[in-house]
């Protein structure tokens, strides 16, 4: 799950956009908090709850969607490929997961004030869910299981990825994970993994790029399941857990494929931008928004929409801040956020630098214009030389007699 800009994905600046969507509607719901006990300390009758409720199917399932999406750019293909994915996706979340959760959870330990403490010992937070770090064991598990599929080349063609995607559908429906079983978090990969292979569809097969009357319908059928879900969160209406699953999947992959369709009129250069960062910003987000409401409630003010605004605001631009902050640590940027480290490229003396590789119509076109501009300055000084007035000699003075 590489966040940071690359090459392939500069290419495609609609879905940094919508990476950065994904991490500003997680952000938003972690600044709300998940229960009555976190973040605004928001009633569950509150309208903030049932705002958190409402997009619970969508957040977390448009950012594994743009995994999915950004992995299917370069697939595992063979058996041989798949070491080197399992040792790159363990240095770029596993890394992060012990580091960030070490000091998130001092934090919570040292810090006054916090909503929470933590109520496991530190080696479990490495093994078990812990707090927002759950997302990490949960995709690496996805990583691993894509890898051997599409080593298998089970993903090969979009009949194939079709079976398998159904069938994960159906295991996230019908499969009850016990608590004491759900180590590294395989719950949250269960629950997410039809949606990483639905944006590997998109990405590979080139699925779901609704225009037109399937765009329509396509609305029509997000309509009629939200206002299920919404009937839910008001508690007008209730679900056993099967189908309250099953209701997860359709209005989280439904309402996905609407975004992506709709991705050019999100595209905007602010978003970009914050995408670029979104993995920085997922790992980091919770110490600023907790330290900007504490700060704020020390201060007197204990209005939420004031303390989501700050919040808000707060765990986007400092993680941004302090990605900026340690970008020249190479060793910061490992332990951190996983990224490679890579030795500083060293330039060549002028003398021994490569000459550049150019296109042989473009030097030609600059050599005659640069011959046509030598000849124009030539022609204007023979034509000025050959305006001036001719000088008389001066009389030369006889030789003097001493």
């Amino acid at each position: 799950m590489n966040f940071a800009s690359s090459p392939a994905r500069r290419r495609e600046p609609a879905i940094q956009a919508l990476r950065g969507v994904a991490v500003l509607l997680v952000v938003a719901g972690h600044v709300i908090g998940a229960t009555a006990t976190q973040g605004l300390l928001a009633p569950d009758d509150s309208p903030w709850r049932y705002a958190y409720l409402a997009l619970a199917d969508i957040r977390l399932p448009l950012f594994t969607v743009i995994s999915g999406y950004v992995y299917a750019m370069r697939p595992v293909e063979r058996w041989q490929n798949y070491p080197r994915l399992v040792a790159g996706k363990s240095r770029r979340l596993l890394i992060p997961l012990i580091t960030v959760g070490t000091l998130l959870y001092a934090a919570l330990e040292i810090v006054p004030d916090t909503n929470s403490k933590p109520s496991v010992a530190l080696w479990q937070t490495y093994l078990f869910g812990f707090e927002h770090l759950w997302f990490l064991q949960s995709i690496f598990l996805i990583f691993l299981t894509v890898g051997v599929l599409d080593s298998w080349g089970a993903l090969a063609s979009r009949q194939s990825w079709a079976v398998v995607t159904i069938a994960a559908s159906i295991v996230f429906v019908i499969v009850h994970i016990p608590p004491t079983l759900d180590v590294f978090t395989v719950s949250g990969a269960v629950r997410l993994l039809p949606f990483f292979l639905l944006g590997y569809g998109l990405r590979r097969h080139s699925l779901f790029d609704l225009r037109g009357r399937p765009a329509l319908l396509a609305v029509a059928a997000f309509a009629a399941v939200y206002a299920v879900r919404l009937l839910v969160v008001f508690r007008v209406y209730s679900l056993d857990v099967h189908a309250d699953r099953a209701l997860t999947i359709a209005v989280g992959a439904i309402a996905v494929v609407l975004i992506y369709s709709a991705r050019n009129l999100v595209n905007a250069r602010v978003l970009v931008w914050i995408g670029g960062f979104s993995f920085g910003i997922y790992l980091f987000h919770v110490f600023a928004t907790a330290a900007s409401r504490i700060a704020l409630e020390h201060l007197g003010l204990h209005a939420r929409p004031e303390l989501f605004v700050v919040g808000l605001v707060a765990g986007i631009a400092a993680p941004i801040a302090f990605q900026l902050a340690v970008r020249r640590s190479r060793l910061l940027h490992t332990l951190l956020f996983g990224e490679k480290t890579q030795a500083p490229v060293r330039r060549r003396p002028a003398l021994e630098a490569a000459p550049r590789t150019r296109n042989p119509w473009t030097i030609g076109q600059a050599t005659i214009g640069q011959a046509r501009v030598e000849l124009a300055r030539l022609s204007a000084f023979v034509t000025r030389i050959g305006s001036m007035p001719e000088r008389r000699a001066a009389p030369t003075r006889p030789p003097s007699v001493h």
